[in-house]
């Protein structure tokens, strides 16, 4: 099974055949991922064209969909969406867990300030329909 790109100056994003999402590719490489269900693709052909490029991709199996900035793991899986073993150990629950209490601490933190705004745009307010001048106190 097989995709291919066109591109000009910037490549056109690819869909991976396994799921249909879109594979977005900076840089020419030998092998492109699809981060949604891990399938692997690895280069088959390139041709230029004048101004156009063409590359073919032959699928090459399904990777593990751990990915973390540019920390993207290629151990091999046996069906798409699947995280390999490393990503399955306890210290990765226990990361995943930290995660997911930084995240919910950072929300709780954003909901205060919302709050503190939304009355500080009513103080505002009050003070100019009440016609209170800048040099007096609230």
């Amino acid at each position: 099974m097989t995709f291919r790109m066109f591109g000009k100056i910037a490549m056109q994003d690819g869909e991976c055949i396994k799921c249909g999402e879109t594979i977005r590719t900076w840089e020419l490489q030998d092998s492109v991922r699809c981060k949604a269900c891990g399938a692997l693709y690895t280069l088959q052909d390139s041709a230029l064209e004048g101004q156009h490029a063409e590359y073919t991709f032959e699928f090459a199996g399904f990777v593990c969909v751990y990915s973390r900035g540019l920390d993207d793991c290629s151990e091999p899986c046996p069906a798409p969406n699947m995280y390999c073993e490393k990503h399955t150990s306890e210290e990765s629950f226990k990361y995943a867990k930290q995660s997911i209490e930084y995240a919910e601490k950072n929300l709780e933190s954003a909901k205060e300030n919302l709050e503190k705004m939304e009355e500080s745009r009513k103080t505002w307010l009050i003070q100019k329909v009440s016609g209170i001048g800048d040099n007096d106190a609230i």
